[in-house]
């Protein structure tokens, strides 16, 4: 029986021409695996990086870990006369003395010193030529051509330059798919910046590390350079000075070096963009002048010279030219206005403010900023990138303090803008006007800021002046200022409300709504946020009004379209008109669920204030929320701020509301009387509660009385339908069936297409004996009717007194007992089990029994019934 035996390996003995890999290159498998996939689906290969990016150490790295089955043909072209020449040898090399792959094979042979008996056929072949010019000569591109087409699809061509050499790639047989390795994939990210330092015997901590990333760019050489400087050196400090000098020099002798004199004036005078057109060089140089073609061969690599003209600088050098230019202040001013000016009129104004601000050109940039109607921007987002660097706000508002009182209004800081506001005004004195769109914006802050301190008439004087300016405005102006509309109508609706006229407020929201489109492509985030605080305003105004139905459908249009935990006026707006919706609807446990979510999520900074509207309604959210679920101390903090608002009397009002609500709702119609003895504005919703008590001490005088004077302005829905339901009581005292049948089939109809339930809670009990004797009214609305929870015990014809209270099924435990404390808290289960170190799914399961025993089905009528039998 014969014997197997295996086949033996193809000898590795790396050709004479490939470069040793070296013991201490450090291992970058992410370029390796890049590059093995690239060479396994191209016929050619480009690794162009500039000197000193570590291509060729990568590409001879990877060729020494090729397979066994690999072979590799090596060329270094730098030193070459005539490399046509030398790629026509190579090509017929591949091709004689055999054909295919024996040939592919023999050459690797060759390379390689004899191969064993047997050797087994190559799986690929790859030819390395490294140094390959970036402006290849006709006769040089012709022989590639050649060279590529003979060995066809079995092997691959590897070229090593400095820049993507001018090629027909597609007439090379280069898919458009293929991706060549550039100066961007080559540079050293912080995990391999953290090998070469650990190799020179340095500490990588990461402010090592992240300081020699930036001053190098994760450029190889200036990588291990610094590295070797870092580790010689016993300060952080001084290597990093070290390291700058050492960048310089290579850079000032190296690379400038060899470039003309025009040509290093040019980088310099452009360098203060990264991206620069033919156009954009002529701006700045006053003159048509361009690069030589030969540049990126001149430079190494280091200005990357395009087709069209335009040319990119590598940071590294960038930075060193940048640094040459400020050695002229004003010729460095110069150009960076040029370039800054001609940015503008392409119509990329936040490129040319982000060159202005590059260059401390912090006067040319606040100037173009106000002029261009940035502060609209400011005051909506708050904040802006351009503007988040260091001391950047700061500089640019030393010459605009318009831009530092925007910027402090939108961070919540309204103090510091009106320092700054108040400051600007003794300056102005001095001065002109100013533009159009200077005035529009002092207006603007103005507006804000009366908005903060709760001044409507100042307010709408100036929205009144900001309105008259607006036809003054450039075409430009208004077109790329799409948050200007909605953020005057927001202004203009907070204004109406705070001088009571909230039908005037939904009419400006519902103007400023309009440029509300999440769903219609890219737009202005900032006009998209100006129009969710119009919406999200609305949805408030609605929720409050009682079309519970509208509301609902405005505030989740903004809570998807913008982060429901952010801090933007019309997310806040819309969460708590959801929460007051829930409320409304008698669904309480998601309503305490959503104002807990709101409450802990809420990001306002640590010193920065409340818009008063906003944390008024806050906090009648809380104290409306409170009441329902029997939690009076809800929202304790946020009263103590409201009451110290420059709304603060609003607030009260609008709280006495609420708690002369909470008396009659727990039979005590005498202390409702007395909230409300001094109330004013004397609106519907007063009325409506004092006939509501007059009701319950069976005065039926005065409920006429109240009839008969009735709010003659236009009342929103909720007041309207309490109204309503009164008179309907009160025809069934004068036994008007007619009439209070017509009445209540009027409010049922309105409060279930609302799902209005809670504010007709109070009646439910006569609702309930009039419609069950009517067919009709049982039929369309006793299914509503059933679902809105009984509250109040004090119409004259049901009983005067709170009947008793029936006892629990069967005793409840002490666990059982903490757990319902903890309810009227607003606890989460997951609160409550970390307070008694249980777990959530215990906390449910004492629910259960809870509720079984209280014979209840929600959290808040399980605590309101504990506390009637004195158990919390």
């Amino acid at each position: 029986m014969p014997v197997a035996r295996s086949k033996p390996a193809v000898a590795r003995v790396p050709p004479p021409d490939l470069p040793s890999a070296g013991a201490r290159i450090i291992p970058r498998p992410r370029l390796m695996t890049r590059l093995d996939t690239a060479s396994r689906t191209s016929r050619l290969v480009v690794v162009g990086a500039e000197a000193g990016a570590g291509k060729t150490s990568l590409v001879a790295s990877w060729a020494h870990q090729a397979g066994p089955r690999t072979g590799v043909v090596w060329r270094d072209l730098g030193h070459a006369d005539h490399v046509d020449e030398v790629l026509d040898d190579l090509a017929g090399e591949l091709a004689d003395p055999l054909v295919g792959d024996r040939g592919l094979r023999a050459v690797d042979q060759r390379r390689q010193g004899p191969a064993p008996v047997g050797s087994i056929p190559l799986d690929r072949s790859i030819v390395v030529l490294d140094d390959f010019p970036v402006e290849p000569e006709n006769a040089v591109a012709v022989a590639l051509d050649r060279l590529v087409h003979r060995i066809g699809d079995r092997a691959c061509v590897v070229l090593v330059c400095s820049a993507s050499p001018a090629l027909d790639l597609q007439r090379l047989g280069v898919g458009p798919e293929c991706r060549d390795l550039t100066s961007r994939e080559l540079a050293m990210n912080n995990a391999e910046i953290a090998a070469v330092l650990s190799r020179e015997g340095v500490d990588p901590t990461p402010t090592v590390v992240d300081g020699l990333r930036e001053r190098t760019s994760g450029w190889a050489w200036g990588v291990r350079r610094g590295a070797s400087l870092l580790a010689r050196s016993a300060s952080i400090v001084e290597a990093f000075a070290e390291i700058d000098l050492a960048l310089a020099d290579y850079l000032q002798h190296s690379i400038l070096r060899d470039l003309s004199v025009p040509s290093t004036e040019m980088l310099i005078a452009t360098s203060v963009v990264a991206e620069v057109s033919p156009d954009l060089a002529s701006a700045i140089l006053g003159a048509d002048r361009g690069l030589p073609g030969d540049i990126s061969a001149q430079a190494r690599g280091f200005v990357r010279l395009r087709a069209d003209g335009s040319f990119t600088v590598h940071p590294l050098l960038r930075r060193h030219l940048v640094n040459r230019l400020r050695r002229h202040p004003a010729a460095a001013r110069d150009a960076g206005r040029r370039a800054a000016q001609h940015t503008v009129e392409t119509g990329d104004l936040d490129g040319a403010i982000a060159i202005a601000l590059e260059q401390s050109d912090w006067t040319w940039a606040a100037q173009t900023l106000v002029e261009s109607l940035h502060i609209p921007r400011l005051l909506v987002m708050g904040s802006d990138p351009l503007l988040d660097g260091e001391h950047v706000i700061d500089s640019v508002g030393a010459a605009q303090p318009m831009l530092t009182a925007a910027a402090a209004l939108g961070r919540a800081w309204p103090d510091l803008a009106v320092r700054v506001v108040s400051d600007a005004s003794v300056d102005q004195d001095r001065t002109d006007a100013g533009s159009s769109a200077a005035q529009l914006s002092e207006s603007l802050v103005r507006m804000a800021l009366a908005r903060w301190q709760g001044e409507p008439d100042t307010g709408l004087r100036q929205l009144r002046a900001a309105m008259a300016l607006l036809p003054r405005l450039s075409l430009t102006q208004r077109v790329t200022t799409p948050e200007l509309a909605p953020l005057l109508q927001s202004h203009a609706a907070a204004f109406e409300v705070m001088n009571g006229a909230p039908d005037r407020a939904r009419v400006a929201l519902e103007r400023g709504a309009r440029a509300f489109r999440p769903k219609q492509g890219p737009t202005s985030a900032a006009a998209t946020i100006a129009a969710a605080a119009c919406l999200g305003q609305l949805a408030w105004q609605e929720a409050l009004a009682g079309e519970l139905a509208s509301s609902s459908r405005h505030a989740a249009a903004v809570l998807t379209a913008r982060p429901a935990d952010s801090n933007e006026v019309g997310v806040v707006h819309a969460q708590l008109a959801t929460i007051w919706c829930q409320v409304s609807r008698d669904e309480l446990d998601q309503a305490v669920q959503r104002f807990q979510s709101v409450d802990n999520r809420r990001s306002m900074p640590a010193d920065g204030a409340f818009l008063p509207e906003l944390a008024m309604a806050t906090g009648l959210v809380a104290a409306r929320l409170g009441a329902a679920v029997g939690h009076g101390g809800v929202g304790y903090e946020l009263h103590q701020v409201c009451t110290s608002l420059p709304c603060a009397r609003e607030y009260e009002h609008q709280l006495n509301l609420i708690r002369a609500e909470t008396e009659l709702n727990a039979g005590l119609p005498t202390a409702a009387l007395h909230l409300l003895a001094d109330a004013t504005p004397l609106g519907a919703e007063v009325h409506a509660l004092r006939a509501r008590a007059w009701i319950q001490l069976g005065d039926l005088a005065s409920v006429g009385a109240s009839l008969r004077v009735r709010p003659v302005e236009a009342m929103a829905l909720l007041p309207r339908l309490q109204l309503d339901l009164i008179e309907a009581w009160l025809a069934r005292a004068h036994d008007d069936r007619v009439r209070q049948r017509s009445l209540i089939d009027r409010v049922l109809r309105a409060a279930g297409r609302e799902q209005l339930r809670a504010p007709l809670a109070w009646a439910k009990s006569w609702l309930l004996d009039v419609i069950g004797s009517d067919p009709g009214l049982l039929q369309r609305h006793g299914t509503f009717l059933a679902s809105i929870r009984t509250v109040g015990l004090g119409l004259p014809d049901s009983t005067h007194r709170p009947s008793t209270v029936a006892a629990p099924v069967s005793d409840l435990t002490q666990r059982e007992i903490d757990i319902l404390q903890r309810l009227g808290a607003l606890s989460t289960n997951e609160e409550i089990a970390a307070d008694l170190f249980l777990s959530p799914n215990t906390v449910k399961t004492h629910l259960k029994s809870l509720y079984r025993k209280l014979e209840v089905t929600r959290r808040s009528d399980a605590f309101r019934r504990g506390r009637a039998l004195g158990l919390c």
